[in-house]
């Protein structure tokens, strides 16, 4: 498990704009009781005021997997042909956003 922790706290140590995304994806969770996608789509969660440790866990990972796995979808269905999924901005511009997500 010490070598598990220590793998995971080295790959955070060269990728800090992720852990600080992450961050504050929690926190947009815990405060604002929803996280929003790159496209401004909204997920919102339960309050986490009373919230069990185990329900807190559940929606920190889900406020984190939640932007990540609809950019996915998105970036796949670009990718298809004959995609019938129209999108108001184009892939350059999306990825452009991404970037400057993830920077700050």
């Amino acid at each position: 498990m010490a070598e598990a922790k220590e793998t995971v706290n080295l790959w955070y140590k060269e990728r800090k704009e992720v852990l600080k995304w992450q961050q504050a994806r929690k926190k947009e969770a815990r405060e604002d009781g929803r996280v929003h996608t790159l496209l401004g789509r909204a997920r919102v969660f339960p309050s986490l005021t009373d919230a069990s440790s185990s329900l807190r866990g559940h929606v920190e990972r889900a406020a984190i997997n939640t932007p990540v796995q609809v950019l996915s979808f998105f970036l796949m269905r670009l990718s298809l042909p004959n995609s019938t999924l129209s999108l108001s901005f184009s892939l350059p511009v999306s990825l452009y956003l991404i970037w400057v997500t993830a920077t700050g």
